[in-house]
Parts: structure tokens; sequence; C-alpha cells
């Protein structure tokens, strides 16, 4: 079996426009002023197994959950990364095939690439970070207890690692071999985790009225009624873009998803998308950007979904 491939162009999308000065655009020739023209798409359908271009999935029973692949990750380039946690690796989608990056331990959650091919996963349970570099291990990096609710690990510009907790706050770690003591990381607290390009910290705040809201020195609302969660993804220039959950009357789990983006500048929506429904189970981190490049995936019965788009005016096609 291998990697099912489909390339195609996507069709324009409405979105309802919140924000300040912004209204819900009704004729289609508004709906697509709003948005750039459609971005490339690639879409891989993965399947589960045991060979070496397959991926591993442990189906749920009565007394443990479904549980598989549970991060991806993007590099400068637009390749997408898997962390196969129950096959203890990482691997890089190429083309047909899978390539085997790293090994792992298996109480790996997270993942996330910088540059010079560095790459590290995040054990929440050990409170660990590993490093790796050309397809080696470089060492690790011990996360404080102190560190209240951690959740996602990401590379700076400088290669130093950051680490996200729930409230949208950053704590840098440091380097491999460059150990932090507890108070120097705890005094490192920075708010944000993603900013624009003047320096402005980017944070979501979904309030008690059901409305989200982008604060960056601005308030700009994001997206109006029955928000249940937004997590932003990253910022290129001045393209912000997050993943949202919303109440919905229909489909299994009443849970709808999107991944959008919002030009800072005008506050307009450049990129809007609907994502599947939850599948077998939610990966820890289920979407990430890199560039222009998003990528989300959803494992399903007959295998790993993997999306990807290039966002990019140009319409440059997605790394396959």
């Amino acid at each position: 079996m291998h990697v099912s491939v489909a390339l195609f162009r996507l069709g324009l999308l409405g979105v309802v426009l919140g924000g300040l000065g912004c209204r819900e655009a009704t004729s289609t020739t508004e709906k697509r002023s709003q948005l750039a023209a459609a971005p490339a798409f690639a879409e891989r359908w993965i399947p589960w197994g045991s060979g070496p271009h397959s991926l591993s999935m442990r189906a749920a029973i009565r007394e443990r959950l479904a549980e598989g692949v549970s991060a991806v990750a993007l590099d400068s380039h637009g390749r997408s990364y898997l962390l196969d946690r129950l096959n203890k690796r990482v691997v890089r989608v190429a083309g047909q095939q899978l390539r085997e990056l790293n090994r792992v331990e298996e109480d790996a959650e997270d993942l996330t690439v910088g540059g010079r091919d560095a790459l590290a996963v995040y054990s929440p349970f050990r409170a660990r970070i590993w490093v790796h570099n050309d397809g080696k291990a470089s060492g690790e990096i011990v996360i404080p207890r102190a560190v209240a609710f951690p959740g996602f690990i990401h590379f700076d510009s400088e290669g130093g690692v950051l680490l996200e907790n729930a409230f949208q706050e950053s704590y840098r770690l440091g380097r491999v071999g460059l150990s932090q003591t507890t108070a120097t990381v705890l005094r490192s607290k920075r708010e944000g985790v993603w900013f624009a390009a003047d320096g402005r910290a980017l944070t979501v705040k979904r309030l008690p009225d059901g409305n989200a809201y982008l604060y960056d020195g601005r308030v700009r609302r994001l997206w109006a009624k029955n928000v249940l969660s937004v997590r932003l993804l990253g910022v290129s220039d001045n393209t912000v873009c997050a993943q949202f959950e919303r109440r919905q009357r229909v489909g299994a789990t009443h849970i709808a998803r999107q991944l959008r983006c919002l030009d800072l500048t005008d506050s307009a929506w450049s990129f809007a998308e609907d994502l599947p429904e939850i599948g077998l189970y939610v990966p820890r981190r289920s979407a990430a950007m890199a560039g222009r490049t998003l990528a989300f995936i959803n494992p399903e019965v007959s295998g790993l979904r993997l999306m990807v788009w290039n966002i990019d005016p140009a319409g440059t096609e997605v790394q396959r």
C-alpha cells in the first residue's frame, strides 16, 4: 500500500467576517473578494499498518481510547513531518513514501522542526525535550515542573527551544548543553507565543458571549457565536493563522473546525478552510504552520489524512 496523493486547486470559500467594520459577505462576488486566490493544495491518505511506509494506530477498546500519530510539523521548505509515536519514530512525507529520520521514545507527544534539519520532540509525562540534528540525537532539555500547564514546543530564530503554555505565554528553555536554571526559565516568561512583524504579541481570548477576539494592541473580533476554542498556529509577515472550533447542531460530534488566516494590516481574512469532523482520536498537534504553508492531520478509519495548503498569493506548488 502506498500514500495516496491528490493535488488540485481549491474553489474560493465564503466566510463570515467579524471584526471592526466587517460585515457578512452576502453575494458570491463579495465572498470571493474577501479571500486570496485559491491556494495550492495537496491531500494524502497514509495507511495504517506495520510497513515502513505505513503508520501505527492502536484502536480504541472499552478501557482505552484510540491513539497513533500525535503531531504534525512543517519545515521552512513546506515539507511535512509526522510523529509516529507508536512506531517510536519521526518520519518525513516524501512523495509516495515515508522517510524515517529519527528514533524517539514512545511517550513523546509533540514535535517541532527548526532550521538546519533540527527537530525536537516533547514528552509531557517525563517533562523532557529531545533535540535531534542531522538525524542524530543531540541531547535533552529538562522542563522545570514549576512551569504551569505546558503545552507545545517551538524553535526560536536562534535555534533555542521555546515552551508555550495554556495561558499563551512562552518560556525560553535554552539549547542542549546550555541548561537553564528554574529561576532563569521562569524569569524568561513572556506574554504571547507569536509576534507581529513590529514585535507586538498576538494573543486570542474567548469571552463568555461566545465570540473570539485577537489582541495585538488592537481588539479584533475573529469569529462570532459558539466559539469553543482558538489556537494560533503562527505568523508570517503580517498574516496570522489559527485553528478554530465551534459548536454546531449537526454532525456526530457537534463540533465544526476551521483554519483561518487574517491579514493584520486591514483585518481581512486571506484564507478560510473547513476541516473534516473529528476522526478516531484528536492528535496533540493536529495543525501546523511554517512560512506560508499550513498542514492538518486527521486520523480516519482508512488511514491518516494529511492536508497541506500553500497560502502564498503567488500560488506556488505545495511540496510533495
